[in-house]
């Protein structure tokens, strides 16, 4: 703990993956490991939810490349942009699903 490494864990893919071993959300570690002290961080490990799509394909890490490679520097920043922006929208999302996660996780937390 003394290093704060983040811990990034998939709850959702857990329960779906080894029900055996989680068998619902409620009872996943993460609000023990969360009220220990760790570092722990809710992510997902879903494609369509990270965007893989922006490193393969035709997708905007290609065409980051493709601007790149043709001295296209316009296209550049505005494939940054387009990414700033997407990172912004999904920063807010996550504060907007914040309470409701910790209300399944941690629901003494929302009390204090």
């Amino acid at each position: 703990m003394d290093q704060r490494i983040p811990l990034a864990l998939c709850p959702n893919a857990n329960v779906r993956i080894n029900p055996d071993v989680c068998p619902t959300l409620p009872q996943h570690v993460f609000g023990r490991m969360r009220a220990a002290g760790l570092l722990a961080t809710l992510n997902t490990d879903d494609p369509s939810l990270t965007a893989l799509e922006l490193a393969t394909g035709k997708g905007l890490g290609y065409q980051m490349l493709k601007a790149q490679s043709t001295f296209d520097y316009s296209g550049v920043w505005a494939a940054v942009a387009v990414l700033t922006f997407t990172s912004l929208v999904l920063y807010a999302l996550v504060g907007l699903i914040e309470t409701p996660v910790i209300a399944i996780f941690e629901p003494d937390r929302l009390n204090e």
